[in-house]
């Protein structure tokens, strides 16, 4: 019997919980660029093509302007962070993060379950019962 309201007053109390809704926060938008330069001050050439067969974020080195797709380092454009280093080991770590022009984008935080923060009547009339059938 006791057992029986005990999983009454669980299911009264799922039952009145307030729905949840999911909160949003502004993310911004990120895309990213090339380093300026690698580790050995070498400058980014902004105009060098992607002959490298690799997709991602390419960035050319050259150590000499025009001298284009021997060293370089790939990207990836959706975090920044650094896929291919062909450039002798100095390739930054990551590309440069850039906010979007069209400023941000919602993101869905996932709270917990909202529980009622008031028992209703038929809940408290239940612990009355159960605290006097225990008795």
């Amino acid at each position: 019997m006791l057992l029986s309201q005990l999983g009454f007053l669980l299911f009264a109390s799922l039952v009145t919980a307030k729905p949840i809704r999911p909160k949003t926060s502004p993310v911004p938008c990120l895309e990213y660029t090339c380093p300026k330069t690698d580790s050995a001050n070498f400058p980014v050439d902004p105009n060098a093509p992607n002959n490298s067969g690799q997709s991602g974020l390419y960035c050319d080195y050259p150590p000499v302007p025009g001298a284009t797709g021997d060293f370089y380092c790939i990207y990836n454009p959706t975090t920044g962070s650094l896929t291919l280093d062909h450039n002798a080991g100095l390739c930054p770590p990551n590309a440069i993060a850039n906010p979007k022009k069209g400023g941000t984008k919602r993101s869905q935080k996932i709270s917990p379950p909202n529980v009622a923060s008031e028992p209703n009547s038929a809940y408290k009339k239940m612990i009355k019962r159960v605290g006097r059938d225990a008795n």
